[in-house]
């Protein structure tokens, strides 16, 4: 009995097969928003544009002079993470060129071994920051992530 059925989350078209087939493994299930076929999702890129979003407000605010030290100190926490999670979706797209250039910039705002700079170099390196970051917005999005790969 071929119909549809409707969740609360996703609407399904079940399709079964016809009465004269048994196997319950045959049934074909539809799901619009990941095209969903026999239980093996098939998503699209992942998006990524959050992280460069937090990176570059922080990043833009950082050019405050009359920010305290510990925003500074705050700021090296989250853009290293931020730097190093961007660093490893590039890797995983196969983007090796990317790969360095965000790997540099988590080397750069790292907040073990810190990098001693005047405020003006700070300042230069603060604008490029938040240029790869919106940048690595676009570079991201369009590359299919390699290591979800099933077939």
């Amino acid at each position: 009995m071929g119909g549809r059925k409707e969740t609360p989350n996703t609407q399904r078209l079940i399709l079964n097969p016809p009465p004269d087939e048994t196997q319950e493994s045959q049934r074909l299930v539809l799901n619009p928003r990941t095209d969903e076929t026999n239980g093996e999702a098939r998503r699209g890129p992942k998006r990524i544009w959050v992280p460069q979003l937090i990176a570059s407000a922080m990043l833009a605010w950082a050019l405050n002079p009359e920010n305290t030290y510990s925003y500074y100190i705050l700021l090296r926490w989250v853009c290293c993470g931020i730097f190093s999670y961007l660093t490893v979706e590039a890797l995983k797209r196969e983007k090796d060129g990317w790969v360095w250039v965000l790997g540099i910039n988590a080397v750069v705002y790292n907040p073990f071994i810190r990098v001693h700079l005047n405020r003006d170099f700070w300042t230069v390196i603060n604008v490029i920051s938040i240029m790869v970051a919106l940048y690595s917005v676009i570079v991201l999005k369009g590359g299919e992530r390699k290591a979800d790969d099933h077939e």
